[in-house]
This record gives C-alpha cells, sequence and structure tokens, in this order.
C-alpha cells in the first residue's frame, strides 16, 4: 500500500508506504478475538466468584450453629477457591495475550516505509506495487529538496569560459522571474554528440 507519488514532497518520520502480510494480521485478528474471549470469560467467572463468596459466608454461619455439616462447608471453601484459582488463570492468559498482540502490533509497524529525511520522493511506486522484495533491496529514492543537482549541456564553444567552483545563476521558463543561485560542480571531460558537440556540466543549487 503506498501514500505518496513520485515527485511528492515528504517529511521525515512520514510514512511513504506499508508492506502487507497476511499471515501477521490473521495471527493479530487471532489473538484479539481470544483476547475478547478471555475478557468475557473473566467476568463470567467474578460473578461466579461473588456468589461462591456470599455461599462461603452462609455456609460458615449454618456451620457454626451446627446446621450444615462440615463437610458441606470445606465444599463451599472448594468452590471458591477453584473459581478464584480459574479467575488467576484466565488472567495469567490475558497478560499473555495482550504481550502476543503488542508484539504483532510492533512486527506489522515494523513493515511500514518511513522517510529518513525532508525532501521529494522520487521514485514511481506504482508499478512496485505486488512486487516481491529481498533483504538489503534498494526500495525507493528520497532526494534532497534543499540541494539539487542540475544536469546542464552546454555548447563545446562555450565550455571553456566555465570553471569548477564558480557561482551561476539558473533561470527555468516554469518559473518566470524566479533565479536560482548554485555553483559549477564538475565539468564533464568528454563532449557528447547531440545536435552539436556538448559537455555535460553539473550545478548544484543550495
Amino acid at each position: 500500500e503506498t501514500f505518496k507519488q513520485e515527485g511528492d514532497a515528504v517529511s521525515m518520520g512520514e510514512v511513504i508506504a506499508k508492506f502487507k502480510n497476511s499471515r501477521l494480521e490473521r495471527e493479530l485478528e487471532d489473538a484479539k478475538l481470544r483476547k475478547s474471549s478471555l475478557t468475557i470469560e473473566n467476568k463470567t467467572l467474578a460473578a461466579r466468584q461473588g456468589l461462591a463468596k456470599k455461599k462461603l459466608e452462609r455456609t460458615k454461619m449454618l456451620y457454626e450453629n451446627q446446621v450444615l455439616s462440615r463437610i458441606e462447608f470445606e465444599r463451599a471453601e472448594l468452590d471458591l477457591e477453584e473459581t478464584e484459582n480459574q479467575i488467576r488463570k484466565i488472567e495469567e492468559e490475558a497478560k499473555a495475550s495482550d504481550r502476543t498482540i503488542t508484539s504483532l502490533e510492533e512486527m506489522i509497524k515494523g513493515l511500514e516505509i518511513k522517510s529518513p529525511m525532508d525532501g521529494v520522493l522520487l521514485t514511481d511506486l506504482s508499478g512496485r506495487i505486488g512486487n516481491y522484495f529481498h533483504e538489503g533491496e534498494d526500495l525507493l529514492e528520497i532526494g534532497d529538496s534543499k540541494r539539487l543537482l542540475i544536469e546542464l549541456f552546454v555548447s563545446e564553444r562555450s565550455v571553456s569560459r566555465l570553471k569548477e567552483g564558480e557561482p551561476v545563476e539558473i533561470r527555468f521558463p516554469a518559473l518566470p522571474g524566479r533565479i536560482c543561485n548554485g555553483k559549477i560542480y564538475r565539468i564533464a571531460p568528454e563532449a557528447q554528440e547531440k545536435v552539436e558537440k556538448v559537455i555535460k556540466v553539473n550545478t548544484v543549487v543550495p
């Protein structure tokens, strides 16, 4: 699943895309269902515990007044003890279920691809949806919008007037009136055949 398109600005830490892992999602759903079941079971046992306590109090009073036998009193004690043991067991299972849910949620969250910096997304992610990736494989490229490298082609006749490190002003037809200041970073050592022989010049705009 992608949340950004090629050319979109991104902020550091912003989620750009997210891998899907059906197995983890199913396990998380199962763990949440189990936790819900344990919660219901715990409420049922808590109600049973309340009744067992009242029964024990009543049985104890009747036993002390010699209305009921000791066996009946001990049976009431045992019923309460068993219910409380069941509650403790359910509570431990609920804690384990919480740990499982937290672990799975963290694993699923780890499938998010976040931008490591402020910049511009340079990769078209639409063609990568549904693909499998290998560990260490490059997934996308983000350009630093604060520092741009511009490749320009200068005629062979004009390149002799340029020097690396010299300041330059760059104007774009799409941005009338705007001037970008930079400096020449590199001049290619060889010319290329286009309409005429030209030299590639790399200019850095901070």
